[in-house]
């Protein structure tokens, strides 16, 4: 029972630092740093024994040091972010459209001639038999087996296949378009 009344060596220890920190907080130089403070000094009072000295001149605001003020927190935002930044607004990911380019028009006389509809097949692969290619195409779920001369759901003849492409020719307006089908094995 003893032991548990008698405060320890560390508990006095903290007890002595504690009461260093307030005599330090209480009793410390107050002054902030970056302010100089002058000391002050006695002057000698010219007296029998001592000969007259002329007095120094004292120093010159120009020669201090001067003082920086602390700015307030709204003047330093504001000079630091340009005006209405706003921080967590979301980007826009989307541009603007460009304003509408006035097209002329062409000329009634010459038309343009019809353009072959886009290619909706996909190449599955090639093949090389009996002397000449064979080229798999397909579309959704169909697959064609095409060679030179074929044609493609009437609307499509096969031109030509020669690795690396084949040519394919739409028979409504006469176009030739290209496929790349890879190179030869």
């Amino acid at each position: 029972m003893s032991a548990a009344r008698t405060p320890s060596r560390r508990w006095l220890l903290w007890l002595a630092l504690l009461a260093g920190a307030a005599a330090l907080a209480f009793f410390g130089d107050k002054t902030p740093p970056g302010s100089a403070r002058p000391a002050a000094r006695p002057t000698p009072t010219p007296g029998p024994s001592t000969p007259a000295t002329p007095p120094r001149p004292r120093a010159t605001a120009a020669v201090l040091e001067p003082i920086e003020w602390l700015l307030p927190r709204a003047e330093l935002a504001a000079a630091a972010l340009p005006p209405r930044a706003d921080l967590f607004a979301t980007p826009a990911w989307r541009q603007p459209a460009p304003p509408p380019v006035a097209k002329a028009a062409p000329p009634p006389a010459s038309a343009p001639p019809p353009a072959a509809p886009p290619q909706p097949y996909t190449v599955i692969g090639k093949k090389f038999e009996a002397g000449a290619w064979e080229l798999f195409l397909g579309r959704a779920d169909n697959a064609f087996v095409l060679r030179e001369g074929d044609s493609l759901e009437a609307a499509w003849r096969v031109e030509k296949i020669e690795p690396p492409k084949a040519t394919l020719r739409h028979l409504s307006t006469g176009q030739a378009q290209t496929l790349d089908i890879g190179p030869a094995p």
